[in-house]
């Protein structure tokens, strides 16, 4: 049988209870075979607080953030409460919690679990066990639903200053939370937030503050079209709301406090309200002024100030990165394969390492990092040995994932090429099956550089779905260049670069601030996404279809091709990431 790896067969017997009939008719599961037993590995002794865990050393090696090099490992960043939790996941890949012994009479069960959620999530985020942490969301989402507003301020602002890096996901789930109190009652929401939410924390007491007055700059965009009597405007009419409209019953139940079911007080210390209170506060702030005000902090927000590694930051993609990234108000690390003095950019640090050669450098490099652009790469194949180019980027595409998927890296922008569909460096004639290209093109490489990109992107597919949560963009970028410099090198070599880029570019500005979108936007990709970051137009005064009818005869122009409109489509990028090419 040799070293085989041959898919073995197992029954799933659930229970011993289980009759002959029901057994026989459970169904016979494949499962990937370990090459080694975890029960012939040594035992660790993880301490969590107080207690004492046992685990086979084997279920720590897949955790860089857990490695040691005794046979103690002491956590001491992480509630004793969720340690069984952690480990148990470790060794099952299950969430679990032990059913609680200390309950008081005030505290009821639900609140509990809610509270070694969050400890769960933070657990896992702080040491990048991403299963865990995709459990722990789960059950926030649940048991989030059965706890006051003012239980889940006190719960969630004990962990979060201490959640690594700038966590977009948790801070849209305290937002969506918050709003939902507030549109359920706008007094209550007031007063929990005041008294239950500021504490000794100021980045929690801040983003508080700040979310607060998006919740209420909402509220007035809702407003806006008010007639000056006070009478909303629906579809161009005023309409008079009647006292009929509002039952008695809705009034009086603005007295009470639904988000805290365990007290009633008022709602101010010291100033009750009445039943017929208005809320004066909402016409209180000019609608204009509270968006001035949303402007001055929206760089708070959770993309905002971020630490971005760049890779092959001295390149010309790199630079322009690099100063889009400062003006926008990001620090930035450069990382370069060779050693570069620092350039004099604000807030930026710089660090050697070789993506396709040094792991270790690599993972040193990303560390503290909120994000990674990933640009270092062989350029093109031009006068280098294939197995060199084709090596060197898969490797390093590969390395840089690693890297930021073990210390929980979760924005990531990979700069794939154009060339990943087979173009420019082709050895065989080209064939495209419409026009113009979108990312969903069938990808047909006959050169070592072209199929290095594309094996980068699927790649970057499975790191997406290893490492749920983690988002990453390939950026499919054309030959980066301003126009007059991409012109002049398609008129020289026309055959062989020009026909065979559909004479497309895009200027190096306009390419660096599609990668930082990227990063700046991770929430809004589903795992891993493809776009193509090409400019609008081709290099040609020619029209596009002309070009096509004689060069390209066979291929079906899907979408008219205006003017010298370019080749390819970027609408994706423009849709999701808000990409506008501007030179």
């Amino acid at each position: 049988m040799g070293q085989k790896n041959y898919k073995r067969l197992y029954y799933n017997l659930l229970r011993s209870q289980e009759s002959e009939a029901q057994l026989q008719e459970i169904p016979i599961t494949e499962y990937p075979q370990p090459e080694i037993s975890c029960y012939t590995t040594p035992i660790a002794t993880v301490v969590i607080g107080q207690t004492h865990f046992k685990i086979a050393e084997y279920h720590l090696r897949p955790y860089s953030s857990l490695s040691h090099n005794s046979s103690e490992l002491r956590i001491s960043d992480i509630n004793e409460d969720i340690g069984h939790t952690f480990i148990h996941f470790l060794s099952t890949g299950c969430y679990e919690t032990l059913k609680p012994t200390d309950l008081g009479p005030e505290k009821c069960p639900w609140a509990r679990e809610f509270e070694r959620s969050v400890y769960a999530y933070h657990a896992a985020r702080r040491y990048s066990i991403f299963g865990l942490e995709e459990h722990a969301k789960r059950y926030m989402l649940t048991f989030s639903e059965e706890v006051s507003t003012r239980q889940l301020l006190k719960t969630v602002s004990k962990v979060y200053s201490e959640l690594p890096g700038h966590d977009s996901w948790f801070e849209s789930f305290i937002r969506d939370k918050l709003a939902a109190a507030f549109e359920k009652d706008e007094f209550s929401f007031r007063y929990r937030v005041v008294r239950d939410g500021l504490g000794s924390d100021d980045n929690f007491n801040r983003f508080l503050m700040y979310t607060t007055l998006e919740i209420y700059a909402d509220k007035l965009t809702s407003l806006r079209e008010t007639a000056p009597n006070g009478h909303h405007q629906t579809n161009g009419h005023t309409e008079i709301p009647s006292e009929e409209k509002v039952p008695a019953e809705e009034k009086q139940s603005t007295t009470e406090s639904p988000d805290d079911k365990e007290e009633s007080s008022p709602r101010y210390p010291d100033e009750p309200l009445s039943a017929d209170d208005t809320p004066t506060v909402v016409n209180a702030i000019p609608y204009q002024t509270l968006q001035l005000h949303r402007k001055n902090f929206s760089s708070l927000n959770p993309t905002a100030n971020m630490k971005i590694a760049i890779t092959g930051a001295r390149g010309t993609v790199g630079r322009a990165v690099v100063r889009e990234a400062s003006q926008a108000g990001h620090s930035t690390v450069q990382v370069d394969r060779t050693d570069t003095e620092y350039d004099g950019t604000p807030n930026s640090e710089m660090k050697t390492a070789d993506t396709a050669n040094n792991y270790e450098a690599t993972l040193e490099a990303f560390k503290g990092c909120d994000a990674v652009i990933h640009l270092a790469a062989i350029p093109d194949p031009i006068g280098k040995d294939d197995q060199v180019v084709h090596n060197n980027n898969v490797t390093s595409a590969f390395n840089g994932f690693y890297a930021a998927a073990q210390l929980g890296i979760k924005r990531f922008c990979y700069a794939s090429s154009v060339n990943a569909i087979g173009l420019e460096y082709a050895t065989r004639p080209l064939q495209f099956e419409y026009f113009p290209v979108d990312e969903e093109a069938p990808p047909n490489p006959t050169d070592s550089y072209a199929l290095a990109k594309q094996e980068a992107e699927t790649q970057a597919r499975t790191f997406a779905r290893w490492f749920p949560g983690m988002n990453i963009a390939c950026m499919r970028i054309h030959a980066v260049a301003s126009r007059e410099e991409a012109q002049k090198g398609h008129n020289e070599n026309w055959e062989d670069s020009a026909v065979k880029s559909l004479w497309g570019w895009v200027s190096p500005d306009a390419t660096a601030r599609a990668c930082l979108l990227s990063v700046e936007k991770a929430e809004k990709l589903n795992g891993c996404e493809i776009f193509n970051v090409v400019a609008p137009t081709t290099t040609q005064d020619t029209p596009s279809i002309e070009l096509a009818k004689k060069y390209y005869p066979d291929t079906e122009v899907r979408h008219e091709l205006k003017g010298n409109q370019s080749f390819f489509t970027a609408e994706k990028a423009n849709r999701i990431l808000g990409w506008v090419h501007e030179e």
